[in-house]
């Protein structure tokens, strides 16, 4: 994983979000997942802080599950919870992404409810939520990680 270069890290998340770059607010903070071997991206996860207690996540990809293997998504979710100290997590998704519905499910993710209008497009998006009490990737075979 990989924080340097911001803006091309929000820009990257952006074009695969289909966000203009100027879209992000100024608390947002990326963190990229370099592919060593393929020599790229694979994905870039941009965590905007709201209040203390929780903060959006919006995951950028490059379609690939080559980017999410257990450490790297114990490593995310330790940065989130431990790094950053919050209790929650939240994120909105098209609800006709059915490819990302999935994933964020199988992070362990759960569904909150629609939001009507909720993407930049104007279409209807589903608010995912995990609390740090419930994120199974905090402890993987004893460790602790964050």
């Amino acid at each position: 994983m990989t924080d340097t270069d911001q803006p091309t890290l929000l820009a990257w998340a952006a074009q695969r979000l289909q966000l203009s770059t100027g879209r992000w607010p100024m608390q947002a903070r990326a963190l990229g997942v370099f592919d060593i071997k393929a020599d790229r991206l694979r994905a870039v996860v941009v965590i905007v802080r709201v209040y203390e207690s929780y903060c959006d996540v919006h995951v950028a990809t490059d379609e690939s599950a080559a980017w999410a293997s257990r450490n790297i998504i114990s490593g995310l979710a330790g940065y989130i919870f431990w790094l950053l100290r919050v209790a929650r997590m939240q994120c909105i998704i098209g609800a006709d992404n059915a490819k990302g519905v999935k994933i964020l499910r199988h992070l362990g993710f759960n569904e909150i409810g629609t939001v009507p209008g909720g993407m930049d497009n104007g279409q209807d998006g589903i608010m995912f939520s995990m609390r740090k009490r419930d994120c199974r990737w905090l402890n993987l075979k004893g460790e602790t990680h964050g």
